[in-house]
C-alpha cells in the first residue's frame, strides 16, 4: 500500500510538471507565433518601401509639372475669362496637394518615424485636410458657377463677381471642416516603438463617426449638389 501510495504521489507530481510544461511551452508558442508576425509584417512593409517611392516621386513630379505647365499657359493668356479663374484655382490647390501631401509623405518613408515636433504634425495635417476638402469644394463650385450661366445667362453676364464669391465660400469651408484635425491628430509612440503622427482617440469608437462625417463632407454632399 505504501508503495502503491508513492507510485501515485509521484505519478501526480509527474503529471502537474508536464501540465507546467505544456502552459510553458503553449505560452512560448503564442509568443512567438506574434513575434512571426510582426517580422513578416515588417519585411512585408520594407519590401515595398521602393515601390512606394517611386510611386510617390511620379506622382509628385506629374503634379507639379502638369500645373505649372497649367499656370504657366493662364499666365501668358492676355484675355482671361471665368472660367479661367476657376481652372486657375484648381491648379493652384492641386499643386499645393504635391507640395504639402506628397512631398511630405515621401519625407515620412525616408525617416520612418516623424522627427518634427507635435505642433508640425498637427499643421501638416490639418493642411492635407484642407486641401482635400478645397480640391473638391472649387469642382462644386465650377459646377455651381457653370449652372448658372446655362440657366440664367443675363444674371451670369451681370455677375462678375459670383466666381470669387464662390472659391472664397469653398475656401473658407474648407478652413473650417477642417479644424478638428488639429485636435484629433499628434506625435505619439506606437505599441511597435514608432514615434509618428498619429490620431489621438479617447476611444477607437470614434473613428467611425468621425469618417462617416468626412465622407458626407468630401464626397457625397458635393456629389449631390454637383
Amino acid at each position: 500500500m505504501e508503495v502503491n501510495s508513492t507510485e501515485a504521489s509521484s505519478s501526480s507530481q509527474g503529471g502537474t510538471g508536464c501540465l507546467d510544461l505544456t502552459l510553458v511551452t503553449h505560452t512560448e508558442t503564442v509568443t512567438f507565433t506574434e513575434v512571426v508576425a510582426e517580422e513578416e509584417w515588417g519585411s512585408f512593409y520594407y519590401s515595398f518601401k521602393t515601390e512606394q517611392l517611386v510611386t510617390l516621386w511620379i506622382l509628385f513630379i506629374v503634379t507639379i509639372a502638369g500645373n505649372a505647365i497649367v499656370l504657366f499657359s493662364i499666365w501668358r493668356r492676355k484675355r482671361k475669362s471665368r472660367m479661367t479663374y476657376f481652372v486657375t484655382q484648381l491648379a493652384i490647390t492641386d499643386s499645393f496637394t504635391g507640395l504639402i501631401n506628397i512631398m511630405t509623405d515621401i519625407i515620412w518613408r525616408y525617416t520612418g518615424d516623424f522627427m518634427a515636433p507635435d505642433i508640425v504634425c498637427r499643421v501638416v495635417r490639418y493642411f492635407q485636410v484642407v486641401l482635400l476638402y478645397a480640391s473638391t469644394y472649387v469642382l462644386v463650385s465650377l459646377s455651381i458657377d457653370r449652372y448658372h450661366a446655362i440657366v440664367y445667362p443675363m444674371k451670369f453676364l451681370q455677375g462678375e463677381r459670383q466666381a470669387k464669391v464662390l472659391i472664397g465660400v469653398a475656401w473658407s469651408l474648407s478652413f473650417l471642416f477642417s479644424i478638428p484635425t488639429l485636435i484629433i491628430f499628434g506625435k505619439r509612440q506606437l505599441s511597435n516603438g514608432e514615434v509618428q503622427c498619429w490620431a489621438l482617440w479617447p476611444d477607437d469608437s470614434y473613428w467611425i463617426p468621425y469618417m462617416t462625417v468626412v465622407a458626407f463632407l468630401v464626397y457625397f454632399i458635393p456629389l449631390i449638389i454637383i
